[in-house]
């Protein structure tokens, strides 16, 4: 892969050549493991693939704050919890352990009080509840 980041216009159809105009742009979700706010997320010595899925919290329902947490999925079987946005290499994580194998997906609830994640070889769906420290 070339892990390269491409952006449309939807409404033109025409290709954005420079991200650098979206620098202020306030996205919805991050669910993409490439990208600014997620740069801190790669463990030492990753080739790219060893993050699988990533997922931001969202803004509570009725709420005006900013996600303030990441959650990751990887080949290691483990998530990983990190503070959003995650721009510096080596950052710390909170890591939770369950799956036999890779995690294909990780998602936290709309209420943000838990996180959901799904297992490859194992086929298992996890649920883990959050406790803020």
């Amino acid at each position: 892969g070339a892990y390269e980041l491409l952006f449309w216009d939807a409404a033109s159809g025409k290709q954005i050549k420079s991200a650098s105009e979206l620098r202020d742009e306030r996205w919805a979700t991050q669910t993409c493991v490439l990208g600014w706010p997620v740069q801190g997320i790669w463990p030492e010595g990753a080739d790219g693939t060893d993050v699988n899925t990533v997922d931001c919290m969202g803004v509570e329902a009725g709420g005006d704050g900013a996600p303030d947490m990441l959650v990751t999925g990887g080949d290691s079987g483990t998530i990983e919890l990190f503070n959003y946005p995650c721009i510096n290499n080596g950052a710390q994580s909170v890591t939770g352990t369950g799956h036999s194998s890779h995690v294909m997906k990780v998602k936290f609830t709309l209420d943000n009080q838990r996180v959901l994640s799904t297992g490859g070889n194992d086929r298992s769906v996890m649920v883990w509840k959050l406790e803020r420290r």
